[in-house]
């Protein structure tokens, strides 16, 4: 979610170089650690201490958020959940592979790979849990197990990508940068509006931050270990044309 590493200094460029950094790969391999980690822990809590762990932290949270809403926020909310949704993640990520491919086939082929492996994922991570959702005044509709959310999954997969994706066509950084920073923030904001529009649990909002920040570390190692060996010909072509 971090702002990607932009390789290719051109309006043509691809973010992924065939000599990736190596402080660049321990750092994506550090977050997605950090990520499984922060799954982890509500996870364990969630499988062995599920009843306490609702009664001593998810309800006295959910319900501080629900005591604090306004007219204005609801509006806000159910416009920022929608950008995790899936009828907005579908279309949008078959589009942004399309972005993608005439300057990154392999990029492309993530984009479209994350968008269909992500439901699977998702249904495989709530099945196991098979954790109730709240019943706290909801104010959209919430279908299925709680735990981890999917908006919150899909959000990492979708618009976790988004920077890559913006750095091919970009020819300043401080774009490439910005569109980072919207990521990130969108990552925490469509979950955080999970637990205000009552349909999820703030842990389960934390395991999707944890675990949709592994996927997407993988997602990325998966594309740069690719262009290690394959590296697309905006790769390999000057590197010295974006401008700060």
């Amino acid at each position: 979610m971090t702002a990607v590493v932009v390789a290719r200094q051109g309006v043509t460029g691809c973010p992924y170089r065939p000599d990736p950094p190596a402080a660049q790969l321990v750092t994506d391999r550090a977050r997605a650690v950090a990520g499984l980690l922060l799954f982890a822990l509500p996870a364990v809590l969630v499988a062995c201490a599920r009843d306490r762990l609702t009664r001593t932290v998810d309800m006295p949270l959910s319900q501080f958020v629900l005591d604090h809403r306004t007219p204005a926020m609801d509006v806000l909310a159910r416009q920022v959940t929608s950008l995790g949704g899936s009828g907005f993640i579908y279309p949008a990520g078959v589009l942004l592979g399309f972005l993608a491919l005439p300057r990154c086939r392999v990029l492309a082929g993530m984009v479209w790979a994350s968008t269909a492996a992500r439901p699977v994922i998702e249904l495989l991570a709530k099945l196991s849990f098979d954790r109730d959702r709240p019943d706290l005044s909801r104010l959209v509709p919430g279908n299925g197990p709680s735990f981890p959310s999917g908006h919150v999954l899909a959000t990492a997969l979708f618009w976790g990508l988004v920077p890559a994706v913006v750095a091919l066509y970009a020819r300043k950084r401080a774009v490439v940068r910005a569109a980072s920073v919207a990521a990130v923030l969108l990552f925490l904001a469509i979950g955080c509006s999970r637990v205000y529009l009552g349909v999820h649990w703030p842990t389960d909002v934390v395991g999707g931050w944890g675990l949709g920040l592994a996927l997407l570390m993988v997602v990325r190692l998966c594309t740069a270990a690719h262009h290690a060996t394959r590296p697309c010909l905006s790769a390999t072509a000057d590197r010295d044309s974006r401008t700060d």
